[in-house]
Order: structure tokens, then sequence, then C-alpha cells
């Protein structure tokens, strides 16, 4: 149930995040639209402009390099179902170990 509620607040933070982008492009694009457009042109130095393109370049290679590896990445709720297998497991095996272990005893005791 406390997974459910986690999933619910993060649905809830995702959409008031979504909802306040959206509020503010739209307000950003009316302001754009609202100005009169006159085009204004700056110099910029040679290797301002070079160092620009790279960084550029350079975070496009390592922007989709970031997304490959957080793909590769579990998901809360895939941690939780793999612990929950593991403790499964543990407790399991606990189970069979005082098993054996009592019968061990019985038959010791039985001699």
């Amino acid at each position: 149930m406390n997974s459910m509620q986690e999933n619910n607040n993060q649905a809830q933070t995702t959409s008031n995040f979504m909802a306040e982008l959206r509020k503010k492009n739209q307000t950003t694009i009316q302001k754009m639209e609202d100005i009169p457009y006159s085009p204004t042109i700056y110099a910029i130095r040679k290797d301002h402009w070079d160092a620009m393109i790279q960084l550029l370049k350079d975070m496009e290679h390592y922007h989709s390099a970031m997304w490959d590896t957080l793909e590769t990445l579990p998901t809360r709720t895939k941690v939780i179902e793999q612990n929950t297998q593991t403790w499964e497991a543990v407790n399991d095996w606990a189970g069979k170990m005082t098993n054996i272990i009592i019968e061990a005893w019985a038959l010791l005791m039985s001699e």
C-alpha cells in the first residue's frame, strides 16, 4: 500500500511539474508574441563561437550516453520486487535449515 501511495505522490509531483512547465512556457511564448520583433545582431568572437559549438556537441554526446546509462538502472518497483524475492528465498532457506536442525536434534536425542 505504501508503494502505491509513493507511486501516486510521484505521479502527482510529475503532473505538478509538467503543469508548472506548461504555465512558464505559455508565459514566455506570450511575451514573445506580445513584443514586436526587432532584430538585434551581436558580434561573437570566433573562438567563443567554436567553444559554444563544441559544448553543444559534447552535450549531445554525453546526454545520450547519460540516458542510456539511466535506462539500465532498475526502477524503485523493480528493486522492491527483487528485495521481496530475496527475502522470500532467505526465509525458505531458514525454514529448511530449522527443520534439518530439529530433525538432527531429534535423532540425537532418540539415541
